[in-house]
C-alpha cells in the first residue's frame, strides 16, 4: 500500500501515515542503511519491530523526498534529523506507522482500539478527566486521550513526564475528527498546546 496519507496540517507541519503491507524484504531494500542504522536494525529481536522500523523510515524518505535526513535519537530517546532544523515524531501500532515533521517541536501517536484501555485508563487519567468521557463512546474517546497524552509526551521530550499528573487534556464532546487542547505543567513549565486528532479504521491517530 505505501503512503496512505500525506497531508498538510498546518503552515509548520507536515504528516505521513504509511500502511504496511510490504515485506520486510521489500521495506529494507527502499533504504540504505549507515553503520550505527544497521547494527540497532540487528538488535531487534521480531521480525513486527523490525517491520515498524523500517517503514516509518521508508515513510520519512517518501515524504520529505530530495531532503532525506537520517533520523537519529537524542539522551532521552527523542528523534531527531540529522544535520536539519525540522523537528520529527514517529509512531506505529499495527498495521501503520506515522510520522510528522515541523518547524517547531511536534509529536504524534497512533494506537488500534481496543477494549483493554478500560482496564488501565485511571492510569493516566485524572479523575476529572474520566468524568468528562462519554459513556457512549467511551474506549473511542479514552483513545485519543491517551494517544494525545503520549503526543504531548513526545514533543516535550524530556522524561520524569507523567500522564495523569503533568499533561492535562481539556474536555471535548466524541467527534470521528477534531481539534482539542492539552497541557503540560510541571514544575517549571506550563504550556497549552492544540491537538488534532481523527480515527482511521479501527485505529485512533
Amino acid at each position: 500500500m505505501g503512503i496512505l496519507l500525506r497531508r498538510q496540517i498546518d503552515e509548520h507541519s507536515l504528516l505521513g501515515i504509511w500502511e504496511i503491507n510490504e515485506t520486510i524484504e521489500v521495506l529494507y531494500n527502499q533504504l540504505t542503511l549507515n553503520d550505527e542504522e544497521q547494527l540497532l536494525y540487528d538488535s531487534f529481536r521480531t521480525n513486527q519491530r523490525r517491520m515498524h522500523w523500517l517503514s516509518y523510515r521508508v515513510l520519512t524518505k517518501n515524504i520529505l523526498k530530495d531532503n532525506i535526513k537520517s533520523i537519529c535519537y537524542d539522551e532521552n530517546g527523542k528523534p531527531f534529523l540529522n544535520n536539519s532544523k525540522k523537528h520529527i515524531s514517529v509512531t506505529h501500532s499495527g498495521k501503520f506507522s506515522a510520522m510528522i515533521v515541523g518547524n517547531k517541536p511536534v509529536g504524534i501517536d497512533i494506537e488500534q482500539i481496543q477494549p483493554k484501555i478500560m482496564n488501565i485508563c485511571d492510569k493516566f487519567m485524572s479523575y476529572k478527566e474520566l468524568e468528562q468521557i462519554d459513556k457512549s463512546h467511551n474506549i473511542e474517546q479514552l483513545y485519543i486521550y491517551w494517544s494525545a497524552k503520549e503526543a504531548l509526551y513526545k514533543l516535550y521530550g524530556k522524561k520524569n513526564l507523567m500522564f495523569k499528573e503533568n499533561i492535562i487534556i481539556k474536555g471535548f464532546p466524541f467527534k470521528t475528527q477534531d481539534i482539542i487542547k492539552g497541557k503540560i505543567i510541571t514544575s517549571s513549565f506550563e504550556k497549552e498546546y492544540s491537538l488534532y486528532y481523527e480515527y482511521i479504521e479501527d485505529y485512533s491517530l
